[in-house]
């Protein structure tokens, strides 16, 4: 172990340092597609202890049918509230002006995440300050979760680490040969409840997983059913037991969430195959192909041991919660927008411990200097060969045919496995993690140098900034801007938000620009949202003052509209 040491310490040095200089350039970003959402929630948790904006007191504007301005609150109960209250804890200490300093959360979130790696690998191999390092390090220099620490969400903030804190518990408590104590039951639901209070469409995936892992793992068959039953009863309790008292104390009903994330999303479900097929795409990119060889033949290990023993290992159960997830946002429920792949965040994380632990399981036969610059000649080389997965992703997902992304996966499988050939029959798996990290750091590096936001991979930040500030230089206090959400956040007066209108009807919001001569500007950047007929046939008589910079253009008001 003392010859390993130095060169862990120093390739964990490395990662810090590749991830704080990242961190540093993301963060100053400015906050994109539903980011602008959380901040002002956090806020309105400072003032009043709970989510929600009164109608008066928010910047934005909605319509009635008919025309009247909605006076219903913002309520920001979207999902159970533990992240908005982190935020809220962050905005007391950033400010209150300072939205960006709230990605600190997603910072800590990764790190955390980083420690429950090694944490877990110390409860299954002797060899954990090897194993997890590595893991760690891997997961701080993914583009994936650089940029997804640094945006305001929950999955990728404070989901990740919660939900490996509950596996490591089931990990820890899976070893004990007796039935599982009330204590241990009550610990383990209590860990579900708190992941349940960051978010609950993904805990679904979480503790199915965890639920059949455990009666698979753990002997005598019965005993195992009676206490995955138990523990997911505790946790479900404890949750359902704590929310409704929040939802009491703050007057929010508790079906609330329960109706905005399960009743209007259920239409996901299975949804139409171009929807899957776009997931598919986004996913394998920011994963990222070398990811998916090595999930593979972890995979493939997986069912062996399965097939010959009849029971998982320890490390499975992450494995299997990575797929779960995966499988539960590409497949059974596929987002309606190309960047809402945050949600497999976890899923990540979680992989990335597996397939580490199946590299670096054995102790190998020391490797010569010869083999490691080898490892690194082939690292390079495909790190420089392999094309740009991330930047210019399209919004629609017009990622053209599936040849290109097979291209990628086969390059990074060449790679993967002319490292493994330096080692003969037993391979040269640290040159296998040489080339993957080599990967890792190459797209980051070519993400880093694209001016957008993080995981919103359209370089367009110059336009976005410029199209903001010639809003505000362009209009008057008490004028009304219908705008994207991402934009409108940095409009000074009120807005519109396009995605609202757009869901309310094109002839609605035509209607509102007739009736209201307030509404002077209408924006458009590279998220949108569409603008209906009725809509553009009113634009084109009376917006006639027309600004572009780059992908964001601008309407202005020139003239008095025709009714």
């Amino acid at each position: 172990m003392a010859s390993i040491r130095p060169w862990l310490m120093a390739a964990a040095a490395f990662a810090v340092a590749f991830y704080a200089v990242n961190a540093l350039h993301y963060g100053d970003m400015p906050l994109r597609i539903e980011e602008n959402e959380w901040p002002p929630m956090a806020q309105a948790i400072v003032d009043s202890g709970k989510p929600v904006i009164v109608a008066e007191d928010s910047h934005r504007v909605r319509f009635l049918p008919d025309l009247r301005i909605d006076p219903s609150p913002f309520v920001g109960a979207w999902h159970p509230p533990l992240y908005q209250y982190t935020l809220a804890a962050a905005a007391v200490v950033a400010g209150e002006d300072a939205s960006n300093g709230l990605r600190a959360i997603g910072v800590l979130g990764l790190l955390a995440s980083a420690l429950m790696l090694l944490l877990i690998a110390r409860e299954v191999t002797p060899r954990w300050r090897l194993i997890g390092g590595v893991a760690a390090g891997l997961l701080i220099v993914h583009p994936y979760a650089i940029q997804g620490s640094l945006f305001l969400d929950i999955d990728n903030s404070i989901y990740a680490p919660l939900a490996l804190l509950a596996m490591w518990l089931a990990i820890r408590f899976s070893r004990s040969e007796g039935a599982l104590a009330p204590a241990q039951v009550l610990a383990l639901g209590a860990a579900l409840a708190l992941v349940g209070w960051a978010k609950l469409t993904t805990t679904i995936a979480l503790v199915g997983v965890l639920a059949l892992w455990w009666v698979l793992a753990r002997r005598p068959f019965r005993r195992s059913i009676v206490e995955a039953l138990a523990f997911v009863a505790a946790g479900a309790a404890t949750f359902a037991v704590t929310y409704g008292l929040w939802c009491a104390a703050v007057g929010i009903p508790f079906t609330y969430t329960f109706d905005v994330t399960f009743a209007q999303k259920s239409g996901r479900l299975l949804s139409d195959w171009w929807l899957v097929d776009n997931a598919s795409h986004w996913h394998l990119r920011w994963l990222g192909g070398a990811v998916l060889v090595l999930g593979l033949a972890y995979l493939v290990d997986l069912v062996r041991h399965l097939i010959a023993t009849g029971r998982p290992r320890e490390l499975d159960l992450l494995f299997l919660f990575g797929v779960g997830v995966l499988l539960n946002y590409v497949l059974a429920s596929p987002t309606d927008g190309t960047y809402q792949g945050k949600y497999a965040f976890p899923a990540l994380a979680a992989l990335l411990l597996p397939i580490t632990w199946m590299l670096l399981r054995e102790r190998g036969e020391h490797a010569s200097v010869a083999q490691w610059l080898a490892a690194a000649a082939i690292g390079v080389v495909a790190a420089v060969a392999m094309p740009d997965v991330l930047v210019n992703l399209s919004v629609n997902g017009a990622y053209g045919a599936w040849s290109v992304d097979l291209l990628v996966v086969a390059g990074c499988a060449a790679a993967l496995g002319a490292a493994w050939l330096l080692g003969g029959r037993r391979g040269f798996t640290g040159g296998v993690v040489l080339v993957l990290a080599l990967l890792l750091v190459a797209q980051g590096v070519r993400s880093y140098r694209s001016d957008h936001s993080p995981m919103y991979p359209i370089p367009d930040t110059s336009d976005f900034r410029a199209a903001a500030a010639d809003l505000n230089a362009s209009t008057e206090p008490g004028e009304v801007v219908i705008a994207p959400k991402d934009l409108g956040f940095y409009v000074d007066g009120r807005v519109v938000e396009g995605e609202d209108a757009f869901a309310r009807g094109d002839v609605l919001l035509a209607a509102a620009i007739r009736r209201y001569p307030q509404i002077t500007a209408i924006a458009r950047d590279s998220f949108g949202p569409p603008i209906g007929p009725e809509t553009t046939a009113l634009m084109d008589s009376c917006f006639l003052d027309r600004k572009a910079f780059g992908s964001v253009g601008l309407a202005y008001r020139d003239r008095a509209c025709r009714r």
